[in-house]
């Protein structure tokens, strides 16, 4: 089995904007043979007690994580659905 999940941060103007990539990827070998990779991204921007998000998730619309295993006499392949693509977007405000 081989598993990957990289995110970055990355922040911009004095610490107002934030930029936050991820990846994330499983492969299995051997007998047990199945791969999953989705992409996704985070944008925060800071101003004045105002915090505007924008998230977006499976951007490449990964619908199904198959499974596969081979046996001598049979083969078995499960399909497992994830969440599709989508986009969130988000305003956090302090009163005070």
């Amino acid at each position: 089995m081989f598993s990957l999940n990289m995110r970055l941060k990355l922040d911009f103007l004095e610490h107002r904007l934030l930029l936050s990539p991820q990846l994330r990827t499983v492969r299995f070998f051997g007998n047990v043979r199945s791969e999953f990779t989705t992409l996704a991204f985070s944008l925060s921007y800071k101003v004045k007690g105002v915090n505007l998000q924008l998230q977006a998730d499976n951007l490449l619309n990964n619908q199904f994580f198959v499974h596969q295993t081979l046996f001598p006499d049979f083969f078995i392949s499960e399909n497992s659905e994830v969440f599709n693509r989508f986009v969130r977007v988000g305003m956090e405000f302090k009163i005070n």
